[in-house]
């Protein structure tokens, strides 16, 4: 079966995206791009049934993922529009988890800064604002962010644990070790950081442009394992990334080792749930798109 391609640009508010969908052995993968830039990219399995030699079938399939991609990305931008003057914050803070998830960085900060206008003791509103910080390289401004939400919630061990990854990403290892054992501390059982901990290990006695090679600590490959088995993890695409990391580790492989571990950490501390992701698309669907419903 050859490749199959579909490509539309979709002009939605002041955004022009490019929408690429492409099918490769009953693999099919959509990706939004901007300015050549990807954003976001999605696979969809395909039940292959009996007709994998028949090639126009193939294509009608991964056209109508293509046209659903599309419709996912006008929805979206549908709901920010009719969400605008809502002031109920929850509906805000999970409208702007789906844009984060989508990687529509600015116009997820905006739903987070809204939800905590309307809560200003919004903790989970502060946590995913400084993800978005985080995903842009922003250091300083999602340690500010984790300072607020600690301040707020200051027994969540998941605010000094996210306040320890964006300490460690702005340098400051010190204030990063003491959250670390803080969190674990308050949360014995805490896979997350423990791994974050060890990422800090590492990198406080990593140079760049040497040739010194390191130990990995053995709480970051026991935290690694850890959470790949963690039932709460249940997605194939973070277990093969954790795989991978575990396999070059294994291999002993320095050039891919440290840069995927620390790729790695801040997709772990930008993760979501992809079924809450899933749920909170169909419930705000329902309830800002559907028309044709009493809400």
């Amino acid at each position: 079966m050859d490749s199959i391609k579909f490509e539309d640009e979709l002009q939605v508010a002041e955004h022009q995206f490019r929408i690429l969908t492409e099918l490769k052995n009953s693999a099919v993968t959509s990706s939004v791009l901007e300015n050549q830039h990807l954003l976001f990219q999605k696979q969809t399995s395909i039940d292959a049934e009996f007709v994998l030699d028949e090639d126009q079938v193939w294509d009608q399939r991964a056209q109508k993922v293509h046209k659903r991609f599309i419709d996912e990305i006008r929805s979206l931008f549908d709901i920010k529009e009719r969400i605008a003057t809502v002031t109920q914050p929850n509906y805000r803070y999970r409208f702007g988890r789906l844009l984060m998830a989508y990687n529509f960085i600015d116009e997820a900060k905006k739903e987070f800064e809204e939800a905590i206008k309307l809560k200003s003791d919004f903790t989970k509103a502060y946590r995913k604002l400084a993800a978005c910080y985080l995903k842009e390289h922003n250091f300083p401004s999602a340690v500010s962010t984790l300072l607020k939400a600690k301040q707020i919630s200051e027994n969540f061990p998941d605010v000094w644990n996210d306040l320890g990854v964006a300490y460690t990403f702005n340098k400051e290892y010190e204030k990063a070790r003491d959250c670390f054992l803080k969190a674990q501390k308050m949360k014995p059982d805490f896979p997350e950081a423990n791994f974050n901990f060890g990422i800090l290990l590492l990198v406080s006695s990593y140079q760049e442009e040497s040739d010194q090679k390191l130990a990995i600590p053995v709480r970051l490959i026991r935290s690694l394992k850890d959470l790949r088995n963690a039932t709460y993890f249940n997605d194939q695409f973070w277990k093969a990334r954790v795989d991978y990391v575990l396999e070059k580790i294994s291999d002993n492989d320095w050039k891919d080792i440290f840069p995927n571990l620390i790729d790695l950490q801040l997709k772990l501390i930008t993760r979501d749930d992809p079924v809450l992701l899933k749920f909170d698309f169909f419930f705000l669907k329902f309830l800002f798109i559907r028309t044709d419903y009493e809400v």
